[in-house]
């Protein structure tokens, strides 16, 4: 299959499912998950499969890697997660934010919540022992 058989079936495709009514809603319930809820009609899930069919063979810039799709018309105005850029590129992971180190903050969290819980433990058989010890008299 050509890029040519490839751009015309997305024509075809694209005359076929219509952008009224199309509707894809892209929920991000706490960004610190990094998990996201994508929730659509049947034409929003169509639309966005163009949309990304269309970023996958548009001609880009010589150099570049943003791509010219609009994504955002499917997204109800009611809010939801913008799409701000399509990036097309080959390696991936380079695109990505460097994952966080751990820091001695870290650690010393990790260390303080141990020993808190360390010294409610000790606390706590402490006061069994002394509520057992007032109740049986000894």
């Amino acid at each position: 299959m050509t890029e040519t058989d490839i751009q015309q079936m997305i024509a075809q495709l694209d005359e076929g499912v219509p952008r009224d009514g199309s509707k894809l809603l892209l929920y991000m319930d706490d960004p610190e998950t990094n998990y996201c809820e994508i929730t659509g009609n049947r034409n929003g899930y169509l639309r966005a499969t163009l949309e990304f069919l269309r970023a996958a063979t548009v001609p880009l810039e010589s150099g570049g890697f943003i791509t010219p799709i609009d994504f955002n018309y499917l997204v109800p105005s009611q809010g939801g997660v913008l799409v701000k850029r399509l990036n097309r590129q080959d390696d991936v992971k380079a695109a990505l934010p460097p994952q966080r180190q751990k820091t001695w903050k870290d650690t010393a969290l990790a260390v303080g919540c141990l020993a808190i819980f360390l010294f409610l433990a000790v606390c706590a058989f402490l006061g069994i022992g002394l509520l057992g010890s007032w109740i049986f008299g000894k």
